[in-house]
């Protein structure tokens, strides 16, 4: 159902806001571009899932492209707080990845993911022992570039003194 609204000067529009119907999120151009630049300031997570869901089905329905959908989430995942949705997030940019990415392109996105999740491992303290163990195999389903994977053995031998420390 499309419903027209009057205000003047607005930012965003986040239909759905508190999350108390099934509808498919669709954000117009000016709240689009918004929260692609400030993501980072809207602060009730379940607002904050609901647009990275709106992202994500953008990418499903070839409306933004996987590679700024996954630029996205390496630019804003280093600051998420809420673990729950920062698991969801980094499940959206791994399918996103692997379903909706030309293969030619994977590897360098991967590597991008790679290197968010390795700085949220080493350079936060605020996860549990279970969020970290979750990290880390994320941080294994992004090692695709060749520097990832020697980084990887080189944790598996226990020579990467960051990881090791998990």
């Amino acid at each position: 159902t499309k419903i027209s609204f009057e205000t003047l000067n607005y930012e965003a529009v986040l239909p759905n806001y508190a999350d108390e119907t099934f509808i498919k999120v669709c954000l117009d151009k000016k709240s689009l571009a918004f929260f692609r630049e400030h993501l980072d300031v809207v602060e009730e997570p379940g607002a904050r899932i609901l647009v990275w869901r709106a992202f994500y089905d953008m990418v499903r329905d070839a409306k933004v492209s996987s590679e700024d959908f996954l630029k996205l989430v390496e630019r804003f995942i280093p600051k998420e707080s809420a673990f729950t949705l920062l698991n969801y997030v980094l499940s959206f940019a791994s399918t996103s990845l692997s379903a909706y990415t030309p293969k030619k392109f994977r590897s360098r996105l991967a590597h991008g993911l790679y290197t968010a999740v390795y700085k949220l491992l080493t350079k936060s303290s605020h996860f549990s022992l279970e969020d970290q163990v979750t990290l880390k195999g994320k941080l294994i389903s992004f090692a695709k570039e060749e520097s990832d994977l020697l980084e990887m053995k080189r944790w598996l031998e226990g020579e990467n003194q960051e990881l090791n420390e998990f």
